[in-house]
């Protein structure tokens, strides 16, 4: 069972983790589990439950454990997209 600890050395079981914690836990375990193969992340709304500074930081440590990933987000946050505007696809104009 995956356990982590406080500052005091108390272990933590991964199910007392929040609802922010564990999902950050599976983004970085699935793209490290690809050892940075060629992957495709897909998520939906992955800003739900996470903090805004984690959000900053998603994309960036995704493509840091492996940059051979191709990341794909539907969401609404800014704190996610900041970085990369340039790469941001808005839903609503490629309607005709």
């Amino acid at each position: 069972m995956f356990e982590t600890e406080t500052e005091d050395k108390d272990p933590i079981p991964i199910r007392k983790l929040s609802s922010g914690e564990k999902q950050l836990l599976i983004f970085l375990s699935e793209t490290l589990l690809q050892e940075q193969a060629p992957f495709i992340f897909l998520a939906d709304e992955p800003e739900l439950s996470l903090h805004v500074e984690w959000q900053e930081e998603l994309v960036p440590n995704l493509l840091r454990i492996n940059p051979n990933a191709q990341v794909l987000f539907a969401t609404h946050s800014p704190d996610i997209v900041n970085k990369y505007q340039a790469n941001i696809v808005e839903m609503e104009k490629m309607i005709d």
